[in-house]
């Protein structure tokens, strides 16, 4: 079975399984130049999904320095409810036991913590206002 007809066989949003071989994929053409392309496979593909270019490492670096200081300015309460959920893993419920205030209470402290940090973040990410991320 040639290339094409192993190609067709996918569904067109979805790549084939990786390690996939195309032999004897030839783009026809009335010129005398024929292209073949012979073993190529998605692995070898993997350069070309290499996302760590200056531009996005340089952007991770300021987006990792705008939550630390987005977090640093919070008030305490809500750097502690933020961490204690986002960093330490725990539940609601444990984090409300740790701080001694009703559930309600902490989910309203995430979730301003959030939207703090959320707002810092914006402008790098630049993302509709209505929109947390």
């Amino acid at each position: 079975m040639g290339g094409i007809e192993r190609m067709s066989q996918h569904h067109p949003f979805r790549p084939p399984a990786a390690g996939l071989h195309f032999a004897d994929l030839q783009s026809g053409g009335g010129g005398g130049d024929d292209h073949v392309i012979r073993d190529a496979s998605f692995d070898d593909g993997e350069q070309l999904r290499d996302i760590n270019t200056p531009e996005n490492l340089l952007l991770s670096k300021q987006i990792g320095e705008t939550v630390n200081a987005a977090m640093d300015a919070l008030p305490e309460e809500l750097r502690t409810a933020i961490m204690l959920r986002e960093l330490e893993g725990l539940s609601y419920e444990e984090i409300a036991k740790i701080m001694d205030c009703p559930i309600g209470t902490i989910r309203s402290r995430i979730f301003r913590a959030r939207e703090a940090v959320a707002t810092k973040l914006r402008p790098l990410l630049d993302t509709n206002p209505d929109r947390r991320w």
